[in-house]
Order: structure tokens, then sequence, then C-alpha cells
């Protein structure tokens, strides 16, 4: 009867382990973990911003005028740098600033960056030098301005006899070589719209001769000859007055 009993509770002990066993194995399926999942990543961690290394210029075009800086657009300038060249005008394709009278190059590779200014705003010239050197580095903005002052002119004016402006008179305008500019009282190329007073924006500085070419109707000149003045950059130069005579009826 012991015998029989303790074989009963041997097998009992074996029955128990294997319940415990089957336990154990059903714990660790993988369907069933015993603990929770760990995040992987921190729920505080902020996206790692990896930075491009390029960087970009801004070239401002600027002139004073009664003391005060302004931006004149219309530009046009050429750029050469590490692995790149090339040719912007002021609010072109390239120009990725809308302002007029700014022009950004972007995606530039740092280094020494040579930029010329090949054409001016309209009616200015550069102040100064017409290229300049900039250095961009990974990741920033380098700045630069070119100054402008405005290219020079003539001004004069046809009066009569009772020193009355008429108008309608036709002059040219001459270098030592030849004729550049047909010039007719208020056409396109006089900026003054008064009748008989003319303001006329020459192409750069240096000499030239205004001379006398066609009178207005029922006039001759006085005195038909060239007046000629030396003309510098940034300064309206006034020659005075062309005299008229009136033709007899």
């Amino acid at each position: 009867m012991i015998s029989m009993l303790s074989l009963d509770s041997r097998a009992l002990g074996r029955a128990s382990v294997a319940v415990v066993s089957v336990a154990l194995l059903a714990a660790c399926d993988g369907n069933r973990p015993l603990e929770p999942t760990v995040p992987t990543v921190p729920t505080t961690v902020q996206p790692i911003v990896i930075p491009n290394g390029l960087g970009s210029i801004v070239v401002s075009t600027v002139t004073t005028e009664a003391n005060v800086e302004k931006l004149i657009g219309g530009a046009k300038l050429s750029y050469q740098g590490p692995r790149t060249s090339g040719t912007v005008i002021d609010n072109g394709q390239n120009d990725i600033d809308p302002t007029w009278g700014k022009i950004r190059l972007m995606g530039l590779l740092p280094g020494t960056f040579t930029v010329c200014e090949i054409v001016a705003p309209v009616g200015y010239v550069v102040f100064g030098q017409a290229c300049q050197q900039i250095t961009v580095v990974a990741n920033g903005i380098a700045t630069t301005e070119f100054d402008h002052v405005i290219l020079p002119h003539t001004q004069f004016q046809v009066r009569n006899a009772a020193n009355q402006l008429v108008g309608g008179a036709t002059f040219l305008i001459k270098t030592n070589i030849a004729t550049i500019m047909v010039v007719t009282d208020n056409d396109a190329k006089d900026l003054n719209k008064t009748a008989g007073h003319f303001t006329v924006r020459l192409p750069a500085a240096g000499s030239y001769w205004v001379c006398p070419a066609t009178a207005p109707a029922g006039y001759v000149f006085g005195n038909p000859a060239c007046r000629y003045s030396f003309y510098q950059n940034g300064y309206f130069t006034n020659i005075g007055a062309f005299q008229l005579v009136a033709l007899q009826p």
C-alpha cells in the first residue's frame, strides 16, 4: 500500500512538472511576451537636420540721392567661383529674390567668387570697381553692394529775343569721332518735357559737342556753333540757352 502511494505521488509530481513546463513554453511564445515592449526611440528625440554645405550670395545695386540710399533695379551680373560660372539678370530666371535691386544666387559651393556688374541699371554707372570678390561659406549668406551714380546729362534751352522758351528744335550730340545722337524737343531722348528745355542723358563721362541742327518753325539760330563741354558721371551740366532769331515775314 505504501509502495502504491509512493508511486502515485511520484507520478503526480511528474505531472505537475509537465504542466509547469507547458505553461512556461506558452509564456515564451513570441505572440505573448512576458513583459511590455520598450519603445526603441524616445518620443523626446528631435529629428536630425543634415546641412547641405552650400551657400548663397545676395548683391544689392544701390544709389544715393538726397543723402538717402535706395535700391535701383535692372542690373546684369556675371559670377565665377568653385565649379560654377554664369550670368544673372535682376528678377531673371536665376535670381530667387523678387526685390527690384537685389539679386540672390543659391546653391553655391564654399569658396571665393568673382562677381562683376556687366550691365548697369538704366541711367546709372557703377561708382568704383565693377568687379568684387566675395567669400561664400557653407550654409551662409554672403552680401555685397554695387554703388552707382547717374550718367552725365547735358541741359540747355532754346529761347527767342524776348527770352521765351520755344519748342520744336533739333540738336546733334557729337564726340570727336561722330554724331552719336539726334535729339528733337520732347522726344524719347529729351527727358525734360517742357517745350524749349532739353535734358539729355549721355552714354558715358567724356567730352561732347551739342550742335544746333534744325530751328523751330519761323526761326533761325542766332549762333549755330556747337558748344563743347566735358561731362562727369553724377552731374547735370547746364550749357545755357541757344538764342533764336525770328525770320522776317
